[in-house]
């Protein structure tokens, strides 16, 4: 996945499994982006596996001080190209990662 023109990095890291899961990576930016893409990888991965997250887009509605979780998606590993069905301004994005994966690298770019 090229991701060197056109692409601007939100948010990455990497990860280890210290207490029984790896916590929620949240990308906390008010993004307006419609398109997103993620990389997902972890170490050791087993020829079975294919889950490598899932996705929840959150928005503030005013209503509540909790974020609404607006769409939810379960993606693979390697590179996910993530088309949200509307577009939203001034949204976050929660990452959350199989118990199973013992370290993952995540990166976030949106279009633009």
């Amino acid at each position: 996945m090229d991701l060197s023109t056109g692409w601007t990095s939100v948010g990455n890291g990497s990860f280890t499994n210290a207490s029984g899961s790896i916590p929620i990576f949240t990308i906390p930016s008010l993004l307006n982006a419609q398109i997103v893409a993620i990389k997902i990888s972890t170490e050791n991965a087993k020829p079975t596996w294919y889950t490598g997250a899932w996705i929840d887009q959150k928005v503030l509605t005013g209503l509540d001080l909790i974020p609404w979780v607006t769409f939810s998606k379960k993606i693979g590993l390697g590179g996910n190209i993530i088309f949200f069905p509307q577009a939203i301004s001034n949204y976050s994005i929660d990452i959350s990662f199989p118990v199973y994966f013992k370290t993952v690298s995540v990166g976030v770019w949106i279009q633009g």
